[in-house]
């Protein structure tokens, strides 16, 4: 249950971070490139990266701290359901390029930004 409850918790803090960053950015960045969901998802993938070598390489964290940061918030914060409904409006809107774009500098850079996380982790910790 405890398992549960910690999940639970980093989930809902991780969803209200990633609304308030979209109400932050909303007033400065127009509806052109979903720019703010790729930021979310690149700095999501980083700190997975630092997190999970933290803990499987330094074991640094316990098993409760683990779900609560990589399941918890971090599931609640990152949004691959976002991704795939901005670039399915995408190409509904015939921004077919755009969209595609969209999609592998979201996959290949959510895996670069977790790569350098890991680097980092490993070099600097």
């Amino acid at each position: 249950m405890q398992n549960i409850l910690f999940v639970g918790i980093g989930g809902a803090m991780g969803a209200v971070l990633r609304y308030l960053l979209y109400l932050a950015t909303s007033k400065f960045l127009q509806n052109t490139f979903p720019v703010t969901t790729l930021f979310i998802n690149l700095s999501g993938c980083f700190v997975i990266g630092v997190i999970m070598t933290l803990i499987l390489e330094q074991e640094c964290f316990n098993d409760s701290l683990r779900l609560l940061i990589c399941v918890g918030i971090l599931g609640g914060y990152t949004s691959l359901s976002g991704v795939t409904y901005e670039v399915m409006y995408m190409l509904g809107h015939n921004k077919v390029l755009t969209g595609i774009v969209y999609a592998a500098a979201t996959m290949f850079f959510s895996t670069l930004a977790c790569g350098i996380g890991i680097y980092v982790t490993r070099h600097f910790h």
